[in-house]
């Protein structure tokens, strides 16, 4: 494989990438080759990114009947909503973070999310 650098000016490269190949077709042997010539730019602009993924935080104990607990990185509001997106719950952290969710018996046995407001921490909760 050949392959050769040229530094044209401070933010443009160029690279000439070529390799041969040898094969044989019934004894008969075949050279290919081929060259190709990539340029390319490169800058400090930002064309694309990945949103952050939350921090997913464990419950104890999960499933549940009664009450949940869980701690957050940081003392915040949580909002818990369950399945079909609906807000079940406003909630405020302890300033030590802890979050303890005690349901009224209204609300169903099912699967509920707890979502701090900067959405960056979640926790799954399953009540039976």
């Amino acid at each position: 494989m050949l392959c050769t650098y040229e530094k044209i000016n401070l933010l443009r490269y160029t690279f000439l990438l070529g390799w041969l190949l040898i094969t044989a077709d019934n004894d008969c042997p075949i050279n290919v080759s081929e060259v190709r010539t990539i340029t390319f730019l490169v800058t400090n602009q930002v064309l694309a990114t990945s949103q952050r993924r939350p921090l997913y935080l464990p419950a104890s104990p999960n499933p549940f009947r009664e009450d949940v607990s869980f701690r957050l990185a940081s003392p915040q509001s949580v909002m818990i909503v369950d399945g079909l997106g609906r807000t079940v719950e406003h909630l405020t952290s302890h300033p030590d973070g802890t979050v303890t969710w005690k349901p009224t018996a209204t609300v169903s046995p099912g699967l509920y999310v707890g979502r701090t407001a900067d959405g960056r921490q979640l926790v799954r909760l399953v009540r039976e």
